[in-house]
């Protein structure tokens, strides 16, 4: 049974359409999409342990390595705080982490995926890894950032605010937060959203447009700076903690 909004507490919502057992939601309000019922922990770690894609990014390290160097420099210039702390908020193998230590940070990865973290660690062992939520980071560091990297995560999470929260009490005011999620508001989103290319179930549990993700993070303190057009029916977020 579908509760209030996530983001804007609204509890008139449109169904409009169904994947595999869940029904897809649209609030009237903010048009935030998101599936019901919301997916259990338990159904979620099953899927992730069954399809793991570390080979392929392994795979591919190099290549990722270099585009993340090269975003991180991008990112660098719209950081108003002093340190140089680095969070990778799902850090799969690690390509975020060692490019930002490579570039000078104190580079930290946390990831749900025990594998990963493993992997990660081998790839760059002077960085840090922890099979941790950004939860467990907030309750378990005093580590503040100045850069926090959350690129195709938010969408996984089944509470909003819950996840949104610890992220900005973990940066320091100035810091920079790196967000990208599948764009549900884009031009060539199908009219028949389920049948997208970006709605997976039971991992993909909320469908954000430019607008009510910008909504979403203003709730705690974080400011967009700027927000990229992108012919992949992805948003590309760069917001700064006030």
């Amino acid at each position: 049974m579908l509760n209030n909004c996530q983001i804007c507490n609204n509890k008139q919502f449109t169904k409009i359409g169904n994947k595999d057992e869940y029904s897809i939601f649209q609030c009237n309000s903010c048009d935030l999409y998101q599936l019901d019922p919301l997916p259990s922990l338990e159904v979620r770690t099953k899927f992730y342990n069954g399809n793991s894609n570390i080979d392929y990014y392994q795979s591919r390290l190099n290549h990722k390595f270099k585009r993340a160097k090269s975003k991180i420099k991008s990112l660098q210039k719209y950081i108003k705080s002093n340190g140089k702390q680095f969070l990778d908020i799902g850090c799969s193998i690690g390509s975020y982490v060692g490019a930002a230590k490579d570039l000078g940070f104190t580079a930290h990865g946390i990831d749900l995926s025990n594998e990963a973290v493993k992997q990660a660690q081998i790839n760059f062992p002077n960085a840090q890894f922890y099979t941790q939520s950004i939860e467990q980071r907030l309750a378990e560091s005093d580590v503040k950032y100045d850069l926090i990297n959350c690129r195709d995560v938010i969408e996984h999470v089944t509470d909003l605010n819950e996840f949104v929260k610890p992220v900005s009490e973990l940066l320091n005011p100035g810091g920079v937060l790196y967000v990208t999620t599948p764009d549900a508001g884009h031009i060539r989103v199908p009219k028949n959203f389920e049948s997208w290319k970006h709605v997976h179930t039971p991992d993909h549990v909320f469908y954000f447009n430019k607008k009510n993700l910008v909504t979403l993070l203003g709730k705690y303190q974080i400011t967009n700076l700027k927000t990229s057009f992108s012919t992949r029916t992805t948003i590309e977020l760069i917001g700064q903690k006030q």
